[in-house]
């Protein structure tokens, strides 16, 4: 499976977590708990081409990956700036900048 199949797998399954999260009832704090224990999973498993390696392009050198990875991060946290829910976001934000990854020519390194 490719790392953007994968990432749009978890993306999926994060928000079904995240749902399921919030309909149980769980103490104030143990639900905050919940939250950001559901938030770092997510992240840590949808988190696929958050790194400059692991992108490629053709004739690109590191430092114009880096350069491109830094602005499409850079307009994800923009774009996702009003969201509310933190793992909502997240993996809103994940999802911008791997498809600007790819409007700029990037494809996820295999």
């Amino acid at each position: 499976m490719e790392c953007s199949q994968r990432v749009a797998k978890m993306i999926r399954i994060c928000r079904s977590l995240g749902a399921i999260g919030r309909m149980i009832h769980l103490s104030q704090k143990g639900g905050v708990m919940g939250k950001i224990a559901i938030l770092i999973a997510c992240a840590a498993l949808a988190g696929c081409g958050a790194s400059a390696s692991s992108w490629i392009k053709a004739g690109a050198t590191e430092a114009q990956t880096q350069q491109a990875l830094a602005e499409c991060k850079y307009e994800a946290s923009k774009a996702t700036a009003a969201v509310r829910d933190g793992l909502e976001g997240g993996l809103k934000s994940v999802e911008i900048r791997n498809q600007c990854m790819g409007i700029k020519g990037f494809q996820p390194r295999s």
